[in-house]
């Protein structure tokens, strides 16, 4: 999977991609279902750790201890909880686009 998401991710690097194609890739990708099912009860403390790995990796440039699903699975959250939050979608496409540039490597 890791192979595809990466190949996936250069792909849609190509060009800029726009809010909707990222939501897209999200949508296609979204591993929440297995890794909740792959986790149980681990799963919310281990999304909620991951999603302060990832920040510590766009923000201060430390390196992310997860995988590429792993890394899609903050992505997932980020477009699930961002409306409700009230986050810019310019900050949203911000954001996911610097996560996919990470799966891109």
């Amino acid at each position: 999977m890791s192979d595809e998401l990466s190949s996936a991710a250069r792909a849609l690097l190509k060009s800029e991609p726009t809010l909707a194609q990222l939501i897209d890739f999200v949508h296609t990708y979204d591993p929440t279902a297995q890794l909740r099912a792959s986790w149980g009860e681990r799963f919310e403390p281990r999304r909620d750790y991951l999603l302060g790995r990832v920040q510590d990796m766009l923000f201060l440039g430390k390196e992310f201890p997860g995988n590429h699903a792993e890394i899609v699975l903050c992505m997932a959250y980020c477009v699930t909880t961002a409306p409700y939050l009230g986050v810019a979608p310019a900050q949203v496409q911000r954001y996911l686009s610097s996560l996919l540039r990470e799966l891109a490597t």
